[in-house]
């Protein structure tokens, strides 16, 4: 998993990725050089959020694709 996913502490499907320090802090300056409003960062940063969760669950679904394809 690339070093910008943290894993959360617990460690299960319930709970969102946490964003590392450094892209937090680069995806917020992004927002601001795009004028976007300071009280609207924190939805950006959710959505982004979002994205990596379902891109999490996409490689977990593709993992258990390729496991379950070798056992046949």
């Amino acid at each position: 998993m690339p070093s910008y996913f943290l894993a959360s502490p617990k460690q299960d499907n319930l709970t969102m990725i946490q964003i590392a320090a450094d892209l937090a802090k680069l995806y917020t300056f992004l927002m601001e050089q795009k004028g976007l409003e300071t009280d609207q960062h924190r939805y950006y940063i959710k959505w982004l959020r979002y994205y990596m969760d379902i891109q999490r669950a996409q490689d977990f679904m593709r993992i258990a694709l390729y496991e379950s394809l070798r056992r046949v």
